[in-house]
């Protein structure tokens, strides 16, 4: 759990909290240590490497970062452990799902707000089963600073409104810069965030709903 919160720049405390909600778990895979999200349907799991590397080759499967195994990817990944909470951070992959549970200690949310993730921006159908979890919420989407990641938040963003959530909106990831002085894109980059980064753009004070 500490090699991966210093990996992802998360808190050790917040990977804990996603273990404890059920999202987060370690395993070995095909004879490497991993880390896997999954929910309460265990009907679908992303596995990435815990030493961060690529999975390799096999077969005739290219060289990837993430590997899925099951089904149902219009199903988003927590989506039946939001039902307590009045709020909902919908994001875009296991790294940002895991950045949710960061900024969620950091900004003292935990008991008013639930990550979900959808894994993968080529997902714009979500399951309607799941779209009626979020009736009388207030999703806030956190898209991938690329054309693929805002297209899809405006698919999500359409059928969340039409499934009857109170409000919709969605965070703008623009102008990452992180502590090693890249840029970045996502939520998982933000957990990374320069200091310098607040002078210049107050958004970052508050990420979350």
């Amino acid at each position: 759990m500490r090699e991966l919160a210093e990996r992802r720049g998360v808190a050790v405390e917040a990977l804990r909290l996603a273990e404890e909600r059920g999202l987060l778990f370690f395993t070995e895979l095909w004879g490497w240590p991993a880390w896997c999200i999954t929910d309460q349907r265990r009907q679908l799991h992303e596995f990435r490497r815990l030493d961060g590397a690529k999975w390799p080759a096999f077969g005739q499967l290219s060289e990837r970062k993430a590997h899925c195994l099951g089904t149902g990817k219009a199903w988003p990944i927590g989506t039946l452990e939001s039902r307590p909470f009045p709020k909902i951070a919908m994001v875009e992959g296991a790294p940002d799902l895991l950045a949710v549970f960061h900024f969620l200690l950091i900004e003292g949310k935990a008991a008013t707000v639930a990550p979900v993730g959808v894994l993968g921006a080529s997902n714009h159908r979500l399951a309607p089963e799941a779209l009626a979890q979020f009736k009388a919420k207030q999703v806030c989407l956190y898209p991938h600073a690329d054309d693929a990641g805002r297209k899809a938040a405006r698919a999500w963003a359409a059928q969340l409104k039409t499934a009857g959530a109170t409000r919709v909106t969605a965070f703008d990831l623009g102008g990452v810069v992180t502590t090693s002085g890249e840029g970045g894109k996502d939520l998982a980059d933000a957990a990374r965030i320069s200091a310098d980064a607040f002078e210049v753009d107050p958004k970052w004070k508050e990420v979350l709903p």
